[in-house]
């Protein structure tokens, strides 16, 4: 997929998201095609494919969730250890 191509700007534009689908969509239907090809019904591709995205975007929430309960008890530790030091140089 390294020929897959970039978004038209970095930041954030207006139909970024359709960008991306258009680009999606062949590949999308290659894997669909694959596997109804290979004797998967269609609607067991469409569950699967559901569940991948279903099961990528749990991945994403509770990566974020990890994420800012790690940078939290990192701020903690940083205060204690803070208060820590000054209680040691008093």
């Amino acid at each position: 997929m390294s020929d897959f191509p970039a978004p038209k700007k970095p930041a954030p534009y207006v139909d970024r998201d359709l960008d991306l689908q258009f680009h999606l969509g062949p590949v999308f239907l290659a894997a669909v095609h694959a596997a109804e090809r290979a004797g998967w019904s269609e609607s067991e591709v469409a569950d699967a494919m559901a569940e991948l995205t279903i099961s990528h975007l749990l991945k994403l929430v509770a990566n974020g969730e990890t994420d800012r309960l790690v940078a939290g008890a990192i701020e903690e530790r940083i205060a204690l250890w803070g208060s820590q030091c000054s209680t040691k140089l008093n």
